[in-house]
């Protein structure tokens, strides 16, 4: 089963990316649209765009929007994860290692159907849910994907190339739960400076 553990912040605050930087500064970075199916392995008919938030603080936001058609204009959901990060040094290749300790996990239901759906379902363990209003989901189970706890340390790579930050996918096999548990492909999703 092939997934990207959507939980992975990028960068080392200074001041520019660029093809020959190895730095990644502070501000907010996006995906673009895409499909559940492609990217997550998925079976969901679904699509989503990730915007990472980092600060000079070394805090971070990940805010998930899920939309129900690929021009990504009727939200559905949002999904925010809130936290720490360290950044390991960049090698002359343009990858470093970082550690993401997480601090909240909140999801919102922005449509009715979405609402109605999740609390039909007990969705991440709720039946509570209420539109427009977050609910706590650290640590949950939402659809077979883990969330990760509060207080929980998450591990990974990324990749700077042209003014974009690649994340490396998590597998079975590499599941960001430790060190030695790094992803290592670099094929995941692509972020662009978005501020």
């Amino acid at each position: 089963m092939k997934c990207i553990l959507l939980a992975f912040a990028l960068g080392a605050c200074t001041t520019s990316v660029s093809n020959t930087s190895t730095e990644v500064r502070a501000g907010a970075w996006q995906s673009v649209c895409v499909d559940a199916e492609s990217v997550l392995g998925l079976h969901h008919a679904f699509f989503f765009k990730v915007t990472w938030t980092l600060n000079d603080d070394k805090t971070f936001e990940r805010v998930a929007d899920q939309y129900s058609g690929k021009t990504c204009a009727a939200l559905l959901t949002r999904e925010v994860w809130r936290g720490t990060y360290v950044m390991g040094p960049f090698g002359k290749d343009g990858i470093a290692t970082f550690a993401l300790t997480y601090a909240s996990a909140e999801l919102t239901a922005i449509a009715d159907g979405m609402r109605d759906d999740y609390n039909r379902n007990s969705y991440c363990g709720r039946k509570d849910w209420v539109l427009d209003e977050p609910r706590d989901i650290a640590g949950a189970l939402c659809s077979n994907r883990k969330i990760p706890a509060n207080d929980s340390i998450g591990y990974g790579k990324i990749k700077i190339a042209d003014s974009s930050i690649a994340v490396a996918a998590n597998d079975e096999n590499a599941d960001g739960s430790s060190p030695d548990k790094r992803a290592v492909n670099l094929e995941g999703l692509v972020f662009v400076r978005v501020d």
